[in-house]
């Protein structure tokens, strides 16, 4: 009679130790079901952030690799000596040499 007692009680255990389980495990299924759709977006994005990363990458050793044609070149003002042409029209530009 003793042994069927514990029996019973111990089924009884296992018993609330199944439904807790199952709700445990039930709570994880819904909360892995809101994330994975969130995962799967951030995969996403990730993954064209590193598509964008090396095209950049591969256009800066491009670009450094490139050898430059059109370089600018800055010429220094020079001072205008006004006395020898005083018979120029005021607000006259002087013919500027560009290449």
């Amino acid at each position: 009679m003793h042994e069927l007692e514990e029996l019973r009680v111990d089924k009884k255990v296992w018993e609330r130790e199944r439904k807790f389980y199952d709700t445990w495990f039930a709570s994880l299924e819904k909360e892995r079901g809101n994330f994975v759709p969130q995962i799967a977006e951030l995969s996403k994005t990730v993954g064209y952030l590193e598509a964008k990363n090396e095209n950049l990458e591969e256009e800066k050793q491009r670009l450094l690799s490139a050898p430059v044609h059109n370089t600018t070149r800055i010429i220094e003002p020079q001072s205008i000596d006004d006395s020898d042409h005083e018979d120029e029209s005021v607000g006259e530009t002087p013919n500027i040499v560009t290449e």
